[in-house]
């Protein structure tokens, strides 16, 4: 059987449930991105104007809510290794909130153009996304995958981390 046609739309027939969506950090690391996971882990040093007191990080960013996470795969985090290893606690805060954001931006919904301002690490400062032939981009970095939705969000893989100057 294939999809049905109706005068209201278009059911699509599915061939397996679909899956309910999850938290940042576990829908990472099922699709095996856990270099961010594992930095994210190591935040302790949390946004303060979020009255954090979580001492958990990945805790207190799964349970947060309307967030986009544009988390770099393990290949980006492996070409930066040197200078993650090098970085104190306070440094790995703010470079990890450099790819949380406010507010849910999907790849596809989201104005060319638009400004997107983080959570922490970056002041008032803010990333431009830009959408064209090459594809979509947060400041310099690539999205290579897009719009995974989580129970509190959206997350987008990127192809370069994000490093605080």
């Amino acid at each position: 059987a294939g999809d049905v046609v109706f005068s209201g739309g278009l059911v699509q027939i599915l061939d397996k449930v679909l899956d309910i969506p999850d938290t940042c950090s576990k829908t990472l690391t099922l699709n095996n991105v856990t270099a961010f996971v594992q930095y994210l882990s190591m935040a302790l040093d949390l946004p303060p104007a979020m009255g954090a007191s979580e001492p958990d990080p990945v805790g207190f960013y799964d349970n947060l809510t309307s967030v986009t996470c544009f988390a770099p795969d393990n290949t980006a985090y492996a070409a930066q290794m040197p200078i993650y290893n090098s970085l104190n606690t306070q440094q790995i805060s703010a470079a990890v909130g450099w790819h949380i954001f406010r507010g849910v931006f999907y790849g596809s919904e989201t104005p060319s153009g638009s400004i997107l301002v983080p959570m922490w690490g970056n002041g008032t400062r803010g990333f431009v996304f830009e959408r064209n032939s090459s594809g979509m981009f947060i400041g310099n970095s690539q999205l290579i995958q897009s719009d995974w939705m989580l129970k509190n969000g959206v997350v987008h893989i990127l192809d370069k981390v994000r490093l605080p100057s």
